[in-house]
């Protein structure tokens, strides 16, 4: 009965990729609170949480209000204020419901190692076991299958670190994992895609441009492709689906509003719509869905920001019941299939980008595309997907049953 239901949804509906406002940013809702920099952000679910950072025209300079933000709506709402003193530079990650902040400075001034959990469904803080690193600020986290990640930084003195650690929320405790290859950097930037970690560019005496890849489960590193151009520290990232992003900051000395992506199956960069708002620094960014945000930030004046802006990457795939259909789309056969599928296009060449995405449009699979080649999706559980083909030329979809 349920494929027969979803046999029929896949028939009667349309499935398109959004070809108006791809690749664009749209100015959103400004946050409520006042301007600042070096703040924190993390999403769960549909929404975001952002808060903490620094004005310098406040007193004390450090902050501890905090905001929940829907997409849904536009719209900011106060949420409990973080219980201990104000904190820039933070790091933070979320797991499930909780969202954690982790290490900045504070307005002692001192910088921390401390841990703070943040239940979003009761609204509160809890502290958690502190990280038995050194305190510090301007540090990268992540989180990957249930744990999260937190490394880099500098500390007071301005030394800067390339340690690497991993939480259990189930016990409550750190483990040491291998070092960051490369310079010891602060003001770098990572993201998790998939159940791999990735932090690259930041401060070591200069901006600095390449990129690691963390694989958990072995403990190792492996050197990307270096970000494009010069190097690149305080900016800001997020990841949709399979792909990276790494935005504004500093670029060489100069405050950016550039705009980069990572494609995690070429390992290459491309360079996208460059930031519609002002050239930034110490900026937020975070993902919802399969749209990016960024917020916040210094202006090239270094005086504080409180906007936000969304991204649009350049093909999602959407459910669009009924309308009309707007791209061209894949031959996929079967419709219905339990083991593979084949996909066949005259209009694609091979070594496009292939991704696989689930109803709420987060990428399952990701593979270089070959024509008429069988592609295994047996892993994948009973449910409609949606194909995506991403090429220089435009991009194509099409979707399928697996029974």
């Amino acid at each position: 009965m349920r494929i027969k239901l979803l046999l029929a949804l896949l028939l009667c509906s349309v499935i398109t990729l959004q070809t108006s406002a791809q690749n664009t940013w749209t100015q959103k809702a400004n946050l409520t609170g006042i301007q600042r920099a070096a703040l924190v952000a993390f999403s769960i679910d549909s929404v975001a949480y952002v808060g903490l950072g620094y004005n310098f025209s406040q007193s004390p300079s450090q902050q501890t209000d905090f905001w929940k933000y829907s997409p849904a709506t536009d719209s900011w709402t106060a949420m409990t204020s973080f219980p201990g003193l104000g904190l820039s530079g933070a790091s933070a990650f979320s797991i499930g419901t909780k969202g954690y902040v982790v290490g900045g400075a504070n307005s002692s001034p001192a910088v921390v190692s401390e841990l703070w959990e943040y239940d979003a469904v009761l609204n509160t803080w809890t502290q958690k076991t502190s990280c038995p690193c050194a305190g510090r600020d301007y540090a990268v986290a992540f989180s990957i299958n249930g744990k999260g990640y937190f490394g880099t930084g500098y500390d007071a003195s301005s030394i800067n670190f390339n340690d690497f650690w991993e939480y259990n929320p189930v016990t409550d405790s750190w483990l040491q994992r291998a070092d960051v290859p490369g310079f010891p950097r602060s003001s770098a930037v990572g993201f998790s895609i998939g159940n791999k970690g990735y932090i690259g560019t930041g401060y070591s005496g200069s901006g600095v441009n390449d990129f690691w890849q963390y694989d958990p489960q072995s403990n190792t590193w492996a050197q990307k492709a270096n970000v494009g151009g010069l190097g690149t520290s305080d900016a800001c990232g997020f990841s949709i689906g399979g792909e990276g992003y790494i935005c504004t900051g500093y670029v060489n000395v100069n405050t950016s509003g550039r705009v980069l992506e990572y494609d995690t199956l070429t390992d290459t960069w491309n360079t996208m719509t460059t930031l519609t708002g002002p050239a930034r620094s110490n900026s937020v960014g975070f993902a919802i869905g399969n749209k990016g945000y960024i917020s916040c930030g210094n202006d090239i004046s270094f005086s504080p920001l409180n906007d936000l802006w969304e991204y649009t990457p350049s093909s999602i795939i959407t459910s669009a019941g009924n309308q009309k259909q707007s791209i061209n789309m894949l031959s996929i056969f079967p419709a219905v299939a339990s083991r593979s599928i084949t996909i066949y296009t005259p209009v694609v060449s091979n070594d496009s980008r292939l991704a696989i995405l689930n109803l709420n449009g987060q990428e399952v699979m990701g593979k270089i595309f070959r024509n008429n080649e069988a592609i295994d999706v047996s892993s994948l559980a009973s449910g409609m997907y949606f194909v995506r083909i991403k090429t220089s030329a435009g991009n194509l979809a099409g979707r399928f049953i697996r029974e």
